[in-house]
């Protein structure tokens, strides 16, 4: 469920929020003409889970963290959680037509190319996420286990 603050709460897991929970969120919002839902999720998504150093996104928020309402628990990011947000931002671009959705969106995916994604022989790869992809050196490759394809498409564009 999402919260009046904007938060989508997964209640199956421990009450956690992560950017594919709210990245889907958004979809649902678009798809459903829904924009203050989505100007809420993207605003509690922007304030809470987005790293400082670039234009990606933490992937776990923990309720109570930290002795507070909750906080990050693990700064990481997940690729296929920004795909998500980038996708439901650009759709929210073309459903309403404001530009700051398809300009953050682009930020999004600048910064996954430029540092969640390698190039290999078989063409550029994605990262699951920039924190625990490597040993000894050797960067673990391989598609984010969700991945999205439509969003991928689309995305390219």
């Amino acid at each position: 469920f999402v919260t009046a603050e904007g938060r989508v709460v997964d209640d199956a897991n421990g009450g956690i929020s992560h950017t594919e929970g709210q990245g889907y969120a958004m979809l649902l919002a678009v798809a459903f003409g829904d924009r203050a839902t989505f100007d809420r999720i993207w605003t509690w998504t922007r304030e809470n889970l987005k790293r400082k150093d670039d234009s990606l996104f933490s992937w776990k928020w923990e309720p109570g963290k930290g002795g507070k309402p909750g906080a990050v628990a693990d700064p990481n990011n997940a690729t296929d959680g920004d795909l998500l947000l980038a996708w439901a931002l650009l759709r929210a671009h073309g459903a309403w037509d404001d530009y700051k959705y398809q300009q953050a969106s682009g930020q999004i995916v600048s910064a996954i190319l430029s540092k969640a994604a390698v190039e290999t022989w078989l063409g550029l790869q994605l990262l699951p996420g920039l924190g625990g992809v490597s040993e000894g050196g050797r960067r673990h490759r391989g598609e984010s286990l969700y991945c999205v394809l439509p969003a991928l498409a689309e995305l390219a564009k």
